[in-house]
């Protein structure tokens, strides 16, 4: 005894035969969402990971009179507090085990969190060329073109953001206020 058709289930063939229409849908479609920036790409663990250094940062600086650490031992005195090395190094690197690919801007050693108007346009963490632990220095250090699939490199800034952006990009951004 034939069901009546809306009781009737998918025959394999029909299965199928959906299955791989799908298929070649999301293979015509998945190109344009990852260009287009809707797919997360490669920047999101290098941005987490300077992001929870931005905010290893100012928990140091909050327990030292707000006081940010020196350059040349930046990384070990925030260690305690992010409490993971990897997010010291940069995912798009193919690295060695010695190697991390971070670095904090030198200007702001020892200096005070309160002596800057405008926190959200100083750079604090940043990809660097220099791939050492405790890596310091100017912003020259920044990778040129950018260490990411889109020319950018990631920064973090003193505030505890973190965005991708071009050398042309940062600089602007630190040319003036924010409003």
């Amino acid at each position: 005894m034939a069901g009546r058709p809306e009781e009737r289930g998918l025959t394999l063939v029909e299965l199928v035969a959906i299955v791989g229409f799908v298929g070649i849908i999301a293979a015509i479609l998945f190109p344009l969402f990852t260009r287009n920036g809707v797919i997360s790409d490669h920047r999101s663990p290098c941005l987490s990971g300077l992001k929870q250094i931005s905010l290893a940062l100012i928990m140091y600086s909050t327990d030292s009179d707000d006081v940010l650490p020196p350059a040349s031992t930046w990384a070990d005195r925030t260690m305690p507090y992010s409490k993971n090395a990897d997010i010291y190094k940069c995912p798009d690197l193919k690295l060695a085990t010695k190697q991390f690919g971070h670095a904090y801007n030198r200007g702001l050693e020892n200096k005070t969190t309160a002596s800057f108007a405008y926190p959200t346009n100083v750079p604090a963490t940043f990809d660097a060329t220099d791939l050492s632990w405790n890596a310091n220095g100017p912003l020259s250090l920044l990778p040129q073109p950018g260490r990411h699939p889109d020319g950018r490199n990631t920064i973090a800034f003193l505030d505890a953001h973190a965005k991708p952006m071009t050398r042309m990009e940062l600089f602007h951004r630190m040319s003036g206020p924010q409003p």
